[in-house]
């Protein structure tokens, strides 16, 4: 139901990646927590500049509840992606309007601090680009050290050293980063 139109390999890539974010009882207790959970009332108090994105055919979350969310949440932006998809995938056309979407809403770094990412990032050694591509990609630490046949002692000093030269304390800020 989350990737309908992927392939073999993306569920599989998917159902892995699920594995990793929960235990099957955690699962469960989210799954029946945001079937209960209703954020109207916190929706009309959000004070901040929104974009609502949702699939027309997401199998979910119905379209039209995205549509109350966004009528909801004062100004905010509602995009609406082509796609059965509850998570968009890179090579599916709805793609390439969320990333439009996100480029346009999100704001576009100062040249000084955009210099600063990119010195930043200039400063990580090649194993160190390697860590965090593996990072972003939503591995763990164990499955890096087995990736690059290295000791997880080794992984964990190179994702200190990633997480320093990046000024970043957690992997989803590593991530938004990179």
């Amino acid at each position: 139901l989350l990737v309908p139109g992927g392939t073999a390999q993306q569920w599989r890539w998917f159902t892995e990646m699920m594995r990793k974010a929960a235990s099957p009882q955690t699962a469960l207790r989210m799954l029946r927590l945001w079937q209960s959970l209703d954020v109207c009332d916190l929706a009309r108090k959000v004070q901040c500049l929104t974009l609502v994105l949702h699939a027309r055919y997401d199998a979910i979350v119905p379209f039209e509840e995205g549509k109350l969310m966004a009528s909801l949440i004062p100004g905010s932006e509602f995009v609406v992606l082509e796609s059965q998809n509850h998570v968009i995938l890179e090579d599916e056309p709805a793609w390439a309007d969320l990333r439009s979407a996100l480029r346009r809403f999100l704001p576009v770094l100062e040249s000084a601090e955009r210099q600063d990412q990119e010195a930043r990032f200039a400063d990580l050694t090649e194993r160190e680009h390697e860590v965090l591509e593996l990072i972003a990609q939503g591995f763990g630490n164990d499955d890096i050290a087995r990736r690059l046949a290295l000791s997880p002692k080794t992984v964990r000093n190179h994702v200190s050293n990633v997480f320093g030269k990046l000024g970043a304390t957690t992997r989803a800020q590593v991530i938004v980063k990179a």
